[in-house]
């Protein structure tokens, strides 16, 4: 079990998720896991996500947009 849990949540963000993953993952810090959780975006966030080829980083993304806070309720 890692050390420390990163959360990442993103919408729409292709502009800047690929540099905020690389700032986590560039961090001297290596035991941690970086939880990626897509809340439905329709632009190439979700691809961008899925191109990172890190044992680290765990993506949750299941299909359309509840928002945040719903994503959040354990179920």
């Amino acid at each position: 079990m890692p050390l420390v849990t990163v959360g990442l949540p993103f919408f729409n963000e292709q502009q800047h998720l690929g540099d905020a993953i690389q700032s986590v993952l560039a961090q001297s810090c290596t035991d941690f896991e970086l939880l990626l959780v897509d809340d439905g975006s329709r632009d190439e966030s979700l691809a961008i996500a899925r191109s990172f080829r890190d044992p680290r980083i765990r993506l949750l993304a299941d299909g359309p947009r509840p928002h945040l806070p719903a994503r959040l309720t354990p179920t």
